[in-house]
């Protein structure tokens, strides 16, 4: 996949609309007041309890909202070659275990 089909699909990706809460919790927090703080501060802290590898793979599909080929490409370039079925894998894994360590946190149900 050449560096064109990359651009544009991450320019598809960026095009995608986001959910209000989802865009507000993590572009705009001020906008929901201080009642954002504690939450905002609970998910970083599930973050820190993650690996170098889990934060790495939830930050290009979530944050940066990369494909499962722009992150495999990414990760390729950073010296780990993985095919996109392995790391739908891994995501998976990953919000298993980040359920996990929201409940065992108290914070969902």
């Amino acid at each position: 996949m050449g560096l064109v089909d990359l651009q544009g699909q991450a320019e598809a990706a960026r095009r995608r609309p986001r959910r209000p809460l989802e865009e507000a919790l993590v572009h705009e927090p001020a906008l929901l007041g201080e009642a954002a703080e504690p939450f905002l501060q609970a998910l970083e802290k599930l973050r820190e309890a993650l690996t170098l590898e889990e934060r790495s793979l939830l930050a290009l599909r979530v944050d940066q909202e990369l494909s499962w080929a722009e992150t495999a490409a990414v990760l390729a370039r950073e010296g780990e070659a993985v095919e996109p079925n392995a790391l739908m894998k891994r995501f998976e894994r990953l919000k298993e275990r980040l359920g996990r360590l929201a409940k065992e946190r108290g914070l969902v149900d």
